[in-house]
């Protein structure tokens, strides 16, 4: 059963305190699968949010997180929680604020105790950064909560840690013939059009091209000689390609230089 935010406070209130009798120290967390990630510039990951209630038996949660919007987007949610809860908030998420929000509540049954999957999410990293943070801020209303009996038993909401590297270089020759190019992608991300150019120190048979993921050809963009310092640009249509990272791939002889490009609609 899904219903809307107004709702969940009037649910919650119910949940938490319409059970009497029961109350307990703070005891259970908040966790994701992985503490910490490493990933490229442009690629989407998945993480999920996992409950640990130590044996604790829960009537409803609360899930408020915050990203930091110039390197992370979300682009897909997805509730596993259907079956402990019977009442839920749907899942949403707003990439303008960075923030992630969802509930549920279940009043007149226990949810099973232990360790549970409860939404999993799907990240796209926007560009490059040594650390970035998925947290609960615990200092603000509404904050993360899981809660019995009147209770909040929410000890512990760990970060995610995310690390982005650059999109590769790789280079059969030697990598560094690589610096004698220029491969620009922007905007990325991009929602409409996206424009790539290059430009090459050295005149050179060059072939442009984008990939999806799975290595398939999206589109070739140029074959040909390219001129010594002449700018190459090009429009790329992505408003019919699905959200996520896409490589723009520049090859000449035996080196490739790679750029994503993000579509993000």
């Amino acid at each position: 059963m899904k219903i809307t935010y107004r709702t969940q406070m009037i649910m919650m209130l119910i949940a938490i305190l319409g059970i009497s009798g029961y109350a307990t120290a703070q005891s259970a967390e908040m966790k994701f699968n992985a503490n910490e990630i490493t990933v490229q510039e442009g690629d989407t990951f998945h993480v999920k949010v996992l409950f640990n209630t130590n044996e604790m038996p829960v009537s409803v949660f609360d899930i408020h997180l915050q990203y930091e919007t110039e390197y992370l987007q979300v682009i897909g949610l997805e509730s596993l929680d259907e079956g402990f809860f019977s009442y839920h908030v749907v899942p949403n998420f707003d990439n303008s604020l960075g923030k992630v929000d969802m509930a549920a509540f279940q009043i007149g049954k226990q949810t099973p105790s232990g360790n549970f999957e409860v939404v999993q999410i799907t990240f796209l990293a926007l560009a490059p950064t040594g650390l970035t943070k998925v947290y609960h801020p615990m200092d603000v209303f509404p904050k993360s909560l899981l809660a019995y009996g009147g209770t909040d038993i929410l000890e512990n909401a760990d970060d995610l840690k995310v690390t982005i590297t650059e999109s590769g270089t790789v280079g059969i020759d030697d990598i560094n013939k690589v610096e004698g190019m220029d491969l620009s992608v922007w905007p990325n991300p991009s929602s409409d059009v996206a424009f790539v150019s290059f430009r090459l120190q050295e005149a050179k048979q060059v072939v442009l091209s984008v990939f999806d993921l799975n290595g398939k050809l999206i589109k070739e963009l140029f074959n040909g000689n390219a001129a010594t310092e002449t700018e190459y640009k090009f429009e790329v249509e992505v408003s019919e390609l699905a959200s996520g990272s896409y490589q723009c791939v520049l090859r000449t002889g035996e080196t490739l230089f790679t750029k994503a490009i993000v579509v993000a609609h």
